[in-house]
């Protein structure tokens, strides 16, 4: 489109050229008056020598002069036109370079807008994220303050409808697996089993959740030694985090039992006895809660330390 008019321009150009140079030629060629003039003056005056010689000189210096313009007119007009050619190279090559500029910074808009728009994007992203985060984690608590709250008014029940609510939200959270596998002992034995297990996973130092294992798998058909090799992962933890005495009392307890049950009574009576001095222990402290629970494992712990005793004599 470019080259169309800027060929239209130099078209138009050249033709106003020739007008302009047929306009100023025509009146030298014919001009009238002089010619009647001249004619007349025959007419009147016989012409003579000298008036036939100047007459000659005036037709030979216009014919020159004629000449001359044109040539003046058709350099004029050559040049004009070689001039209004490198005009419109030059704004041929103006036009190329503002393109290719244009084109340039177009691409860099281009490119700032994508960028732009990226980071955009990712901050969205970003934003997103950090509520949707926010939001779970105002659920985890809430769910986590509701089940404790049924926890120490005795509500098992709906305490542990809000821990599996923490595991639909959390399914890697220790305490809701912890606290599912105690609650679960007494109802569902196989859930709590499976809450244990999954606790062990994520902590392998964890006491409580060994010790409910064994206590649940206990109840069930599984054989004793099975039982009694979770019994001693939770007595090792516990020796090694040095837990508290009624803890470690009640696990020897349940260890020995296991022992009497295989038929091993050595092994067995030491347990039991451990278990005693432990117990009385924390019976010796005084406090209540811990007099209390001291109390209600060392029931007839002592006529089964008497009754092995008498085992391993007879043998």
């Amino acid at each position: 489109m470019k080259k169309i008019i800027m060929i239209c321009s130099i078209m138009l150009l050249t033709t106003g050229f020739r007008i302009l140079h047929l306009a100023s030629a025509a009146p030298e060629v014919s001009p009238p008056v002089p010619v009647a003039t001249a004619t007349s003056a025959v007419e009147a005056t016989p012409p003579t020598a000298e008036n036939k010689v100047e007459s000659k000189q005036a037709q030979t210096v216009t014919s020159f002069d004629i000449s001359e313009l044109k040539n003046k007119v058709d350099n004029l007009e050559s040049s004009l036109y070689q001039r209004v050619l490198d005009d419109a190279r030059i704004s041929l090559d103006s036009a190329k370079q503002a393109t290719s500029l244009v084109s340039v910074a177009s691409y860099i808009f281009i490119l700032i807008s994508f960028l732009l728009g990226l980071f955009g994007f990712r901050e969205w992203r970003s934003v997103a994220k950090i509520r949707k985060k926010a939001e779970r984690d105002i659920n985890l608590v809430r769910h986590f303050s509701l089940a404790e709250m049924y926890l120490r008014n005795g509500i098992s029940s709906e305490a542990i409808k809000e821990f599996e609510e923490v595991l639909k939200i959390d399914p890697n959270s220790l305490i809701a697996h912890t606290q599912l596998g105690f609650l679960y002992t007494d109802i569902f034995k196989d859930k709590a089993i499976e809450h244990c297990k999954k606790a062990t996973e994520l902590d392998k130092n964890n006491f409580v959740a060994y010790l409910n294992w064994g206590v649940n798998l206990d109840h069930t058909p599984a054989p004793k030694n099975e039982v009694l090799k979770i019994y001693e992962i939770a007595e090792r933890v516990g020796e090694e985090q040095k837990l508290d005495d009624i803890s470690l009392g009640k696990l020897k307890r349940f260890i020995a039992e296991c022992y009497d049950a295989l038929g091993k009574w050595h092994p067995a009576l030491d347990k039991l006895k451990e278990a005693k001095a432990r117990l009385d222990r924390a019976k010796a402290t005084g406090i209540p809660d811990l007099v209390r629970d001291a109390d209600r494992w060392l029931k007839d712990l002592d006529t089964k330390i008497n009754r092995l005793e008498a085992i391993i004599t007879s043998k």
